[in-house]
């Protein structure tokens, strides 16, 4: 893409410290370890990779919850850490998060009206309290919950998790950011209403437009949400893969990728038994305090070489809009 990238990430790892003590020195885990990647104007990007990979981690230093031990994170060209304080705010707003559990994002005691009204108020959305609701009833419309008189003044203990759900993502869209990261958004609901709201939030991407970066360890809601856009793929921190949704499901070429596709669940239960298990070394995954050398994949990887154990791979393009990080593909 030639364009300019809304938000990008340069070289970014985060450590955190495990351990230590009066006589131990204390370990580290690298949560995300040297990541590159850029997100652009109203695109919609899928991260995938299995629980405990980095991908939350990595969400909230794109959005400046989380500073980074080592690279930057560039909004619009410049450092979110380098802002000035009005600089900060403004990317605050921008920037909104959907969490994975509805039933932590929201407050139990605060009815859902309370929950929409700081944020509104805040930014000066409206200009008084007959205004706030106006706009609250008006976000809840916008995400399916009507008529808005019947929720306004409910508690979230009287909601279903897809409602609850809808109520974060009124919130988040109430400051009308630019970028959204859906962190495991759908995760946490019934499957009959997984689709329903990847649904709404498409629709809000469009409507808004909005960047959308989608995180999920499920290669099937992550396809149907990117659709026609970008996907990544990581693994124990380092981001392995980045390519149209399309060409990585189609023709993937790192084997991880390769390995989560396999394992992708598929509706016709033939298909699903004759379908031959992935061929990995070793089904145990390496520690994360301390990781095997060179490429991280390399003791579970069918086609490991000599060289994956000794020297890190970079994620390089090898294919047009295609980047890959493996020496043997």
């Amino acid at each position: 893409m030639s364009k300019a990238p809304l938000l990008e990430l340069n070289s970014v790892s985060k450590l955190f410290e495990v351990g230590g003590g009066l006589f131990r020195k204390p370990s580290y885990i690298k949560a995300v370890e040297n990541v590159s990647l850029q997100v652009y104007e109203g695109e919609a990007f899928s991260l995938v990779g299995e629980s405990g990979c980095g991908k939350s981690t990595l969400g909230r230093i794109m959005l400046g919850l989380a500073e980074p031990t080592y690279g930057e994170v560039l909004y619009r060209g410049k450092s979110i850490w380098r802002m000035n304080r009005a600089e900060f705010a403004e990317f605050r707003r921008s920037a909104q998060i959907i969490h994975q559990d509805p039933y932590d994002a929201l407050n139990p005691m605060r009815t859902i009206y309370g929950s929409l009204a700081p944020a509104i108020r805040r930014h000066r959305i409206a200009r008084n309290s007959r205004e706030c609701r106006k706009v609250a009833s008006e976000l809840l419309e916008l995400v399916g919950l009507s008529p808005p008189e019947d929720f306004l003044g409910r508690y979230p203990s009287r909601l279903s998790g897809g409602q609850m759900q809808r109520v974060a993502i009124a919130r988040a869209i109430c400051v009308e950011p630019s970028f959204i990261l859906a962190d495991e958004a759908v995760s946490m609901l019934d499957a009959s209403l997984r689709i329903n709201i990847v649904d709404l939030l498409l629709s809000l991407k469009d409507k808004f437009s909005m960047a959308c970066l989608f995180i999920t360890h499920d290669f099937g809601i992550g396809r149907y949400f990117t659709r026609t856009g970008r996907a990544g793929v990581m693994y124990l921190g380092n981001v392995v893969e980045v390519a149209s949704i399309e060409e990585i499901l189609n023709q993937p070429i790192h084997p991880y990728t390769e390995v989560l596709i396999s394992v992708t669940p598929v509706p016709d239960p033939k298909l699903a038994k004759s379908s031959p298990l992935p061929p990995l070394r070793s089904l145990e995954i390496p520690s994360l305090i301390n990781p095997p050398p060179g490429c991280k994949f390399h003791t579970r990887c069918p086609y490991a070489e000599e060289m994956c154990a000794e020297k890190v791979p970079e994620l390089v393009e090898v294919k047009p809009d295609h980047f890959v990080a493996c020496h043997t593909k």
